[in-house]
């Protein structure tokens, strides 16, 4: 919790300070706004290692097959990597270029599924006759 409201605090004060400086110099918004995402995102993923090693822990424990855990946690990486790079494409005013990293993100997301989904098949057809 602690650290949620330092990453709050954080997203404030630097959406107050672009919002200051683009009133007067437009030019520095942009590269504030991205450093400032960036180092937001750089502490989002400290935090998500920690949740990435006790889901492992668990799944050790439970006997899920760490292939699976890896995939799912590949997807949701791709998903939170393509969503942080599309919203930065449209705060620069690129919404077209956010849209194709969002289809990418899809589809990489789909790709990265493609083993579980040939396991489930798999799993199917033993069943049915």
């Amino acid at each position: 919790m602690d650290i949620l409201l330092k990453l709050l605090g954080f997203a404030l004060c630097a959406v107050m300070l672009i919002l200051f400086v683009n009133q007067y110099r437009k030019e520095f918004a942009l590269p504030i706004s991205l450093c400032a995402g960036a180092v937001f995102f750089y502490f989002i993923a400290v935090q998500a290692g920690g949740i990435f090693k006790k889901v492992r822990a668990l799944s050790d424990t439970v006997g899920v097959d760490i292939l699976y855990i890896e995939i799912l946690f590949k997807i949701i990486g791709i998903a939170y990597i393509c969503e942080f790079a599309s919203a930065v494409c449209r705060d620069c005013g690129q919404n077209a270029f956010g849209v194709k990293i969002d289809l990418a993100g899809k589809l990489m997301i789909l790709s990265a599924s493609l083993p579980v989904f040939s396991e489930l098949i798999g799993i199917i057809t033993k069943i049915l006759p």
